[in-house]
């Protein structure tokens, strides 16, 4: 979706979950920077 929002649906035995996660609402999930590969130099 546009504006960054995120929508999740899981598949369970009950059925089905949709989860909508939008920045604006302060639930939006932080996510660390990933690492170099490390056969990569370091880079900033």
């Amino acid at each position: 979706s546009s504006g960054g929002v995120i929508r999740i649906g899981t598949l369970t035995k009950d059925g089905m979950q949709r989860k909508l996660i939008r920045p604006d609402k302060g639930a939006f999930p932080k996510f660390p920077a990933p690492e170099a590969y490390p056969s990569f130099p370091h880079h900033n």
